[in-house]
């Protein structure tokens, strides 16, 4: 009787050391997850979810409602509800620490912690309060800051965090034991080469994706000229570009005339761009550091519709759906700027004149425009503020196949 109960206890204790297992980690491999993502199933039957700032709070969702973005907080929730990856946001400090915040200004994602001298806190609003600018805010005075709710302006989260550098979050998911895989947007370029060595120093080079705006490296031997004069990932003979995962991103406007890309206009000069890197990991053995291209149309058909179909056959193809974030009116239709309140996505429609295509609308916030994308193969990653109910519309198309893919 005693080594059947020994046995049943035993049992139990596997089981829930199981469920404790799966539910801190979902069953996700990392591993698995960057390879699909690097070789996309040529079945096209999964859409790649990125969860935006982390899964904090949005109009969309009220059970994380108190959550920051770009927090500690929003990763746990990523890995609570079993998301494959999360973008989290980079700028250099003033002191050339890397920090984890979207905007140019400290304003939208943090308050001062002297409630009682009543510092508390900038209204993006009104544009009124204390906005110290990123770049020229120390890591210190940053870390001194809590970062607030991003749909309750006035509230404090569970966690109570405060200003927080890659350093910090890097140390946090390897604390956790997150099996998720990070996107890190690189918002200034000086930032890049600073965000890779601390993925490098933290020995993620494989969990990690850093994210660039291509016009830095319109062509990806640019990057690998510069990573193999670096080692920062293994101290050894292999240079960096060998441990290295990059994603660069298109916007509408890279089409205009004389700009990184090249002379003249049209979107042929973005196209030619966008295949040096799709085609990079087949032409370099050694240096596969090609994860994807972000290409971010706006509207079905026009500006950089020729570049989705060019490379779609050779990468991941990513997208970004917005989410509103205005909470003071109704209107559905408002987002804020670098922590000031707020604009329209039609303030970031490119024009191009008279000789060049021009956006006349952006359809990226609606469901129906990305699923024309994704189940017309044209897409197959979208980053967005509101992962889970992408991942339920996903389910419905058949295109959340993660236990094929990522488990």
């Amino acid at each position: 009787m005693a080594k059947i109960l020994c046995a049943i206890m035993s049992l139990l204790g596997v089981l829930l050391f199981s469920e404790s297992a799966y539910a801190a980690g979902c069953g996700l491999n990392h591993t698995k997850i960057m390879n699909t993502l690097i070789n996309p199933p040529k079945s096209h039957d999964l859409l790649f979810i990125v969860a935006h700032r982390g899964i904090h709070g949005t109009l969309n969702s009220s059970l994380y409602k108190d959550t920051p973005e770009n927090s500690r907080e929003s990763l746990d929730n990523a890995d609570k509800e079993c998301i494959e990856a999360v973008e989290i946001d980079v700028r250099l400090s003033s002191d050339g620490v890397p920090m984890i915040t979207h905007d140019t200004n400290w304003g939208r994602e943090l308050r001062t912690t002297d409630l009682k001298s009543g510092s508390c806190c900038f209204d993006p609003y009104h544009n009124a309060g204390y906005n110290p600018a990123v770049n020229q805010t120390t890591a210190a005075a940053a870390s001194q800051w809590v970062v607030r709710p991003t749909t309750n302006l006035w509230g404090q989260s569970k966690w109570n965090e405060k200003g927080t550098t890659l350093n910090d979050m890097l140390n946090h998911y390897k604390t956790k034991g997150y099996e998720f895989i990070i996107f890190i947007d690189v918002k200034d370029s000086p930032a890049f080469g600073k965000a890779w060595a601390e993925v490098a120093s933290h020995q993620m080079s494989d969990r990690v994706v850093l994210k660039i705006a291509a016009n830095v490296f319109p062509n990806p031997e640019d990057l690998a000229a510069k990573l193999r004069t670096i080692h920062y990932a293994c101290q050894c003979a292999y240079s960096d570009a060998a441990y290295i995962k990059v994603m660069p991103v298109y916007q509408t406007s890279d089409i205009a005339p004389n700009n990184a890309f090249g002379s003249g206009g049209g979107e042929s000069k973005v196209v030619n761009s966008a295949m040096l890197w799709a085609e990079w990991n087949g032409k370099h053995a050694s240096e596969k550091f090609v994860v994807g291209v972000e290409t971010n149309i706006k509207q079905r058909g026009k500006i950089l519709s020729s570049t989705i179909l060019k490379v779609r056959d050779y990468v991941t193809v990513a997208n970004f759906m917005p989410v509103i974030e205005d909470v003071t009116t109704n209107d559905g239709n408002y987002f804020r700027s670098d922590a000031t309140c707020c604009v329209k996505l039609e303030s970031y429609l490119y024009n191009g004149g008279s000789s060049l295509p021009s956006d006349t609308a952006d359809e990226r916030p609606l469901l129906d425009f990305v699923k024309d994308h994704v189940t017309g193969n044209y897409i197959n990653m979208i980053t967005t503020d509101n992962a889970l109910g992408l991942a339920q519309s996903a389910a419905q198309w058949g295109r959340r196949n993660t236990v094929k893919y990522f488990r």
